[in-house]
């Protein structure tokens, strides 16, 4: 008989062969599901200016200076390179499938998931409306929230077996979803020494075994981020100092621009009038996304009297969050209160949707060169487009019950299981703070990582406490 995996119960071990039949028929369901819906609607989508920026840069490659330049390479790989834009959707739809495929062996080999439970929330997770609809836009959510998923998943591999190479998939994972999706740098960053701590709280004999390895993850950590930034500097070949992206001096000063005062800018050399001058004012919440892309905002003001803007607005953006730290606390919660007003959301959906079209300039690129016609595709409805603009409230509930998920995994598992328990409520608790501080503006997409660790999360919550895992 083949090893022993996940035990239910004292009389009918899983096997690893058992283990390779249920994941097999699990992908068969979920590529059979995906196939469906991409023969009912295969259509490409854009989000300008994202998608934009992300094509021009697989057409020059060039890195942008203010996304990621990871993603362009692989759409030079996959739709450039044959001229056919449907293959990056085709990519990222066997991605979607891959990640089902990897989420539904961890609910069976580390987290100890009933065979039925584990295909129900694998199926679910394949037609999710955010799975769907990313996987048939240029943008980097589909691949990020994969590279993302197999951070997490290589924890938890890490929290059952406590081998080396599970941390080090950690920090290569980490760099990777920090290249794609640098909003998620604060939880990617706090992730990677979380498996050797909870491992080390629920068994503290092996204290200087947990100390090499906790050193071995930062260390990793640290040298795959620093590593990534050197290299995004050598391929951009800019003047200013990268903090992984070229423009994120921009992006604090928006996250900040309420608490920017004229002294702030004083004190970085630059005129203080200029927070009197922002349109609209810098000192609404609701328009810190001005404050970032519009002439009149305060990024741009910036630029006028700084020959390096994005450094001159990193260090503003420091001193405002020096003087008034707990100011971000009260524009993060005035944010989250947003997601309950009509308006701001209904608006946040049709800007997620890909609602602004492709100038005329970029529709006749992506036909030459990505074999792709994007002319009204814009509005034009289809069936995943109606189904993720139907999701708003989904992913509002989703928001919010997160961290009551997280908080109900620890309770239910705290005792039977408290490294794992500990892991992914902190984990859960972690995005949801995380998305709470450092999100400027209600925006679903942002959201799209937290559908598959709620799955997680319930799939556990549904095990049995006392099943015995290795």
């Amino acid at each position: 008989m083949s090893p022993t995996v996940v035990s239910h119960t004292a009389t009918k071990p899983t096997t690893r062969s058992t283990l390779a039949r249920e994941t097999f028929f699990a992908l068969g369901v979920v590529v059979a599901l995906k196939t469906l819906l991409w023969m009912l609607d295969p259509t490409m989508r854009t989000f300008m200016g994202d998608s934009g920026s992300y094509l021009w840069a697989a057409l020059s490659n060039q890195p942008p200076p203010d996304r990621s330049f990871t993603y362009p390479l692989i759409i030079r790989a996959t739709a450039l390179a044959p001229g056919n834009l449907a293959a990056l959707g085709w990519l990222q739809t066997l991605v979607g499938v891959m990640l089902c495929g990897f989420v539904h062996r961890c609910l069976r080999l580390n987290l100890g998931v009933s065979p039925r439970v584990a295909l129900a929330v694998i199926a679910a997770l394949a037609i999710e409306p955010g799975q769907l609809f990313f996987e048939r836009m240029v943008m980097t959510e589909t691949i990020g929230t994969f590279c993302f998923v197999m951070m997490v998943l290589a924890g938890i591999a890490y929290v059952r077996s406590g081998r080396l190479h599970s941390l080090l998939a950690v920090a290569v994972f980490g760099m990777l979803v920090a290249s794609l999706r640098l909003s998620l740098l604060p939880v990617v960053l706090g992730f990677a020494p979380l498996p050797v701590l909870v491992r080390l709280l629920a068994d503290h004999r092996r204290w200087l075994r947990a100390g090499l390895h906790l050193v071995v993850v930062i260390a990793a950590t640290l040298f795959c981020h620093k590593a990534y930034q050197r290299w995004y500097d050598t391929e951009s070949d800019a003047l200013e100092r990268s903090d992984y992206t070229h423009s994120s001096g921009r992006m604090r000063i928006g996250l900040l621009a309420p608490l920017v005062k004229p002294e702030h800018l004083q004190r970085a050399g630059l005129p203080g009038e200029l927070v009197a001058r922002t349109l609209p004012p810098s000192s609404d919440p609701r328009h810190r996304e001005s404050q970032i892309w519009l002439d009149t905002g305060l990024y741009a003001l910036i630029a006028r009297y700084s020959s390096t803007p994005d450094d001159s607005a990193r260090k503003v953006a420091m001193y405002a969050f020096r003087d008034d730290p707990l100011g971000l606390l009260r524009l993060g919660f005035g944010n989250l209160l947003d997601h309950f007003d009509r308006g701001i959301t209904a608006s946040r959906m049709q800007d997620d949707l890909g609602t602004r079209p492709p100038d005329a300039g970029m529709v006749t690129i992506i036909a030459e060169r990505f074999g792709h016609d994007v002319e009204g595709v814009a509005t034009r409805s289809s069936p995943v487009y109606a189904y993720y603009a139907g999701s708003r409230w989904w992913w509002i509930l989703l928001l919010f019950s997160l961290p009551l998920l997280a908080l109900a995994v620890w309770w239910r598992h705290r005792r039977e299981d408290p490294a794992m328990a500990a892991l992914l409520a902190l984990l859960g608790l972690g995005m949801f703070t995380s998305h709470v501080l450092f999100s400027h503006i209600v925006s679903f997409r942002y959201l799209h990582p937290m559908a598959v660790i709620t799955a997680i999360l319930v799939a556990y919550l549904a095990s049995r406490p006392g099943t015995d895992r290795r």
